[in-house]
């Protein structure tokens, strides 16, 4: 009676202890809002049965797998939702480490996943852990036993590999007649944005600085330099991210790019795990994607070729019949012979015998060109017809030179197209400022920059970069097309042209495009930097 009635005790607290485990996975999975449950139990069919039910009643998806099956674990917890996962590290069989293993590699401690730990005691639930792809957004919980109840600890690493400890806080407890209750009610950012002056890695490249000033006197410099504007720029976004989360950069610089390095250097020191996060601003391409992640499209960007536009110093022939239509000059022409016909006759029959249609015409030209002619006769109708044709040479010499210097004041700048088609064939010469990513520019698959290519290619290499202040003065003089960043260019161009000059500037872009801050594909710092 004594055993049957211990058995029966030990049952019934089996059932309590299974019960409430299931509780407490269906109440955290609520709070958590999650849509998806996926388990790794002990493997005892009721309490799995339980939970299943318990968990589905709600809506929730579940799948539950017992402790010693084989089973794809990035296939099982893949997701494209928020998903929460419970693991019971007590079972004897549990593969616990490859569990948390396969977590870190395919990075399943970020927002899209809820973690849930059932452990006995707390060391030896933490040393189960495998906390390398922790990071500030991480939700991963640890549920203890406590006499009458549990307690949750919340566990999180800042980033490991640059030298993040564990940390374990009080996050709330469970208790069968209260439930859930949580404590910490922050967000994860806010209540964990302190790094403690970790030390994270930042690269960039940087060309222009000089030898005797630091990098970083350099990027944070006032001076007027403008070179470099990228690096400073990207430099200053994450200065900032720096001073808000409170760590601090150890910077790299790079000063080259190997010739056939399709995505740059940076690129290559981030997919590499040497530094977390890039300062310098780079191009966004679909190649690119797979070296890092962008944090944030920052910058609008466009570099382009540059020349002046300089209207012609010989006016063109065709100018001077420009003022009138053709029906017009005919009309003109027309008049005039009559003009001359009549007064001829007129003349004739005022006796001025001295006077034939050659002196007519003479008369007639000159009224219309306002060089004034001789008083011829003393007659009423001559005198008539004079001011008759003085006053249509008035009219018709008024709107003509009129219409010639109006013409000619608003006679438009032939302009180039924004084509670089055009400016192939324009036979103009061309020169570039000497950066690291022009042979990038080039690589580019569009049509058109893939047929200018040849054109530049053409130019002999000793010719193709020289200085800015080279470019600025060539661009000054005429005939020449010079590749710059504009935000580099321009402070010299406003120094050196007059208003007229800046008015006489052609843009032909090379490249139209936007700027995005990076880090590596496992970076501690993203999800901050994009916060920040």
């Amino acid at each position: 009676m004594c055993l049957m009635y211990r058995l029966f005790l030990l049952q019934t607290f089996i059932i309590v202890v299974y019960a409430q485990t299931s509780q407490i996975i269906r109440d955290y999975f609520v709070y958590k809002n999650v849509t998806r449950v996926v388990g790794f139990s002990c493997g005892d069919v009721d309490e799995d049965f339980l939970t299943l039910k318990l968990l589905i009643d709600i809506g929730m998806s579940t799948a539950i797998k017992p402790a010693g099956l084989q089973i794809d674990i990035p296939r099982y917890l893949d997701t494209d939702r928020t998903m929460g996962v419970f693991v019971d590290i007590r079972c004897p069989n549990q593969n616990i480490s490859g569990i948390f293993n396969e977590g870190t590699t395919h990075r399943m401690y970020d927002y899209s996943y809820a973690w849930l730990i059932f452990g006995s005691n707390l060391n030896d639930s933490l040393q189960s852990l495998n906390d390398s792809g922790f990071s500030i957004v991480t939700d991963f919980a640890i549920l203890l036993p406590n006499d009458t109840d549990y307690v949750l600890y919340d566990v999180y690493n800042h980033c490991k590999m640059r030298g993040g400890v564990l940390n374990v806080t009080w996050l709330g407890g469970w208790r069968e007649n209260e439930g859930l209750t949580i404590n910490l009610t922050d967000s994860r950012i806010n209540r964990r944005r302190d790094y403690h002056g970790m030390r994270a890695k930042a690269a960039g490249i940087v060309l222009h600085r000089p030898k005797n000033v630091s990098l970083i006197d350099y990027l944070e410099g006032d001076s007027l330099e403008v070179m470099d504007n990228w690096p400073k720029f990207g430099y200053t976004l994450l200065s900032h991210v720096a001073d808000m989360f409170n760590f601090t950069m150890d910077l790299v610089e790079i000063d080259h790019w190997e010739k056939n390095d399709s995505n740059g250097p940076l690129m290559g020191t981030l997919k590499r795990d040497d530094a977390d996060l890039g300062y310098y601003p780079s191009i966004l391409t679909i190649e690119r994607y797979g070296y890092a992640r962008v944090i944030f499209p920052q910058w609008p960007t466009r570099t382009c070729f540059m020349f002046r536009t300089i209207p012609a110093t010989k006016m063109k022939p065709w100018i001077i019949l420009k003022p009138f239509a053709a029906d017009t000059w005919y009309s003109i022409i027309l008049i005039v012979v009559i003009t001359i016909l009549i007064l001829s006759c007129i003349l004739k029959l005022e006796r001025a015998d001295d006077y034939g249609c050659s002196i007519s015409a003479l008369i007639a030209i000159a009224a219309l060109c306002q060089q004034g002619f001789p008083s011829l006769s003393n007659q009423s109708a001559s005198r008539i017809a004079l001011i008759q044709i003085t006053v249509f040479g008035l009219l018709v010499y008024n709107y003509y030179g009129a219409a010639i210097v109006s013409a000619r004041l608003n006679e438009p700048l032939q302009k180039m197209n924004d084509s670089l088609y055009s400016l192939a064939h324009s036979k103009m010469q061309m020169a570039a400022e000497k950066n690291v990513f022009f042979n990038f520019l080039l690589r580019n698959p569009r049509p058109d920059v893939q047929y200018f290519r040849p054109f530049w290619n053409a130019i002999p290499e000793s010719e193709r970069f020289i200085s800015l202040e080279e470019g600025v003065e060539r661009i000054k003089r005429g005939g020449f097309a010079y590749h710059a960043d504009p935000d580099d260019i321009y402070p010299s161009i406003e120094l050196a042209f007059d208003k007229q000059m800046i008015c006489q500037l052609t843009e032909v872009h090379l490249l139209k495009s936007e700027l995005g801050l990076w880090s590596n594909l496992k970076s501690h710092f993203h999800e901050i930097s994009k916060i920040a």
